[in-house]
């Protein structure tokens, strides 16, 4: 059952945020044997629903609206789920959940960050031998598939051994080595001599991790880009739109890769400003691998729009208006619009738990209309907001035409969605927003 682990391996390392399918999978057709996930905390992954996804040919594991996990059939027998657990009793669920889905489960003993530490879990591990083995014993025993831990170094060599090998003893296939300690960061040397020690003190594989920022050249990476024919990002973008990664996802992992290169590259910099998956992929010229895997999962539709670019409610509009018109009543449930210095304002909002469950699992109101100005050829939905005693009001400029809402918000994002949700009443593609978001 350890084969997985068996021999010298070149594996992509969890990542949080970026190590999601697009990566893993481009990380898997340049050589990587092994890919891990980006940690997933148990119980998040416990309230989950197991989907078959037919269209994409992935296993999904979807939270309301959200993908929380989704792996590819094509990546199945070299993905390593890892885990951040406090609890035996979860982690063991995890793994009866899962099955047969990953080729190995990882446990972080590693992560340094105060979210993991304050909840027992990461590094928090690390200071908790009798925990650390009662959760490896209890995934072990119920894990159909490999089990792992990544760990990082102890404040002594000899704490570390220890620890190590009481991870042997719990039957682990492999063991991660960070070789930095818990208060360590990356501008700290990494500790090769400890990691090499502690392979020669292990039966089982050990894999060594945090070598990146000693990396100074990329003669080696042109090279083997040059053998592979590999095209540089649009590659991960195939991906991206092969497997429907969502847009700050996307977004996240191109920004990380372009680095500084984000405001000096012109593409980069449209980049940054991209709101849409789409709309990144015409910067990159990838427009026909968004439209073919479009059509693939059947998400293609016919849009009747008004030539160009113009919406029925433009043709209705005179051409100049008082200062203060009054809109027609949208419908019996949402207020008028009135034009105040320039801004279509509506007493109009919706509550912010609609944003984090999702509304019948459908897209949010900046969603839509950002899908609504792609499509009309508008430039992007530009947003602004203000404080105003210690809330916030926004509002979004559409093709010239302002809009916002009356009603101070909690939050910037709570702002501008709240200001998108007019804005789609005010141009008449309210009825594109499913759910119901309308809170007077």
């Amino acid at each position: 059952m350890s084969t997985v682990y068996d021999n010298s391996k070149n594996i992509l390392a969890p990542m949080v945020r970026a190590g999601r399918t697009p990566l893993r999978v481009l990380a898997l057709s340049y050589g990587a044997d092994l890919v891990y996930t980006e940690e997933i905390v148990d119980q998040r992954l416990l309230g989950c629903q197991r989907v078959e996804n037919a269209a994409l040919d992935t296993v999904d594991y979807t939270l309301g609206d959200e993908v929380v996990l989704r792996v590819a059939a094509e990546e199945r027998s070299r993905c390593i789920l890892q885990i951040g657990t406090n609890s035996a009793e979860h982690a063991a669920k995890v793994c009866q959940k899962v099955g047969h889905d990953f080729a190995a489960i990882d446990v972080n003993m590693g992560c340094p960050k105060p979210f993991s530490i304050h909840c027992g879990m990461g590094a928090a591990l690390l200071g908790d031998l009798e925990r650390a083995k009662e959760i490896l014993t209890a995934i072990v025993s119920a894990s159909v598939v490999p089990v792992s831990c990544k760990i990082r170094l102890l404040n002594s060599q000899d704490k570390t051994l220890e620890f190590v090998r009481m991870v042997e003893r719990c039957g682990v296939a492999a063991v991660a080595v960070h070789g930095r300690q818990r208060d360590e960061r990356p501008k700290n040397q990494c500790r090769v001599a400890e990691i090499n020690q502690i392979c020669h003190s292990l039966s089982i594989p050990v894999f060594a991790n945090g070598f990146s920022g000693s990396i100074h050249s990329y003669e080696d990476l042109g090279r083997f880009r040059e053998e592979t024919g590999a095209s540089g990002y649009p590659k991960f973008f195939a991906k991206v739109c092969q497997y429907d990664e969502s847009f700050t996802g996307s977004k996240y992992v191109v920004q990380r890769i372009l680095g500084s290169q984000q405001e000096f590259d012109p593409c980069g910099r449209l980049t940054v400003a991209a709101s849409t998956v789409r709309q990144i992929c015409h910067i990159w010229g990838m427009d026909s691998e968004w439209w073919k895997n479009r059509r693939k999962m059947g998400q293609e539709q016919e849009v009747a729009e008004t030539p160009q670019g113009q919406t029925d409610d433009d043709k209705r509009l005179p051409a100049k208006r008082p200062r203060n018109y009054v809109d027609e009543q949208l419908d019996d449930k949402v207020p008028m619009l009135k034009m105040v210095d320039g801004v279509r304002v509506a007493q109009l909002s919706f509550h912010p738990k609609c944003l984090k469950c999702g509304v019948n699992g459908k897209l949010t109101p900046k969603c839509v209309l950002s899908n609504h100005c792609f499509r009309q050829q508008f430039d992007a939905p530009l947003y602004q907001t203000r404080s105003h005693e210690h809330r916030f009001i926004g509002t979004v400029c559409v093709n010239g035409r302002k809009f916002g809402s009356s009603v101070t918000q909690p939050n910037t994002k709570m702002a501008e969605q709240v200001a998108a949700l007019v804005a789609l009443h005010g141009l008449k593609i309210r009825h594109k927003l499913e759910g119901n978001w309308d809170e007077q």
